[in-house]
Formats: C-alpha cells, sequence, structure tokens
C-alpha cells in the first residue's frame, strides 16, 4: 500500500460522523421502525409466559456437572397445561 493509499484510508475512518448527510426519508424509516417495534414488544409480553429449565452445558463432555438455566416461552393462548 502506497502512502495516498493509507492517507486516504485514515481519512475515511478520522472523519467525523456528522460531516455525513442522513437522507431525510431515512430519519423518518428509523422513527417509524423503533415505535413499530415497541409497540409489538408491549401486545406480545402479555400472550406468553417465560419458564427455566435446569438444561447440561456439555452433553458430550467427561464434564457432566455443570449446568444452566435455559428460557423457554409457553404461549399462554395456545397451551393446555393437560392437552399440550
Amino acid at each position: 500500500m502506497g502512502r495516498p493509499t493509507v492517507l486516504l484510508l485514515l481519512l475515511a475512518i478520522l472523519t467525523p460522523a456528522a460531516a455525513f448527510r442522513v437522507p431525510p426519508a431515512m430519519k423518518a424509516l428509523s422513527s417509524l421502525r423503533w415505535s413499530a417495534s415497541s409497540t409489538f414488544r408491549r401486545t406480545v409480553a402479555k400472550n406468553y409466559s417465560v419458564h427455566y429449565i435446569q438444561q447440561k452445558v456439555d452433553h458430550f463432555g467427561f464434564n457432566a456437572d455443570k449446568t444452566f438455566k435455559q428460557r423457554y416461552l409457553i404461549a399462554d393462548a395456545y397451551w393446555k397445561k393437560n392437552g399440550g
């Protein structure tokens, strides 16, 4: 790599982010995405319950005593306790 290439690379890395203009349409899309996802989270949070099961870390290794809590979700609207 020659000097001009290195200088150009350094210039691209060290240029402040404020120098790059973000089109207004992209800003609008960004705000729509965040508002939609936050609404979605509030709706979904009421439709499932969170449970944990003690799971082995390594199923095939020699050290079988290490475990972790594995999280799983149950959709309350579709799960019947005795029927599945």
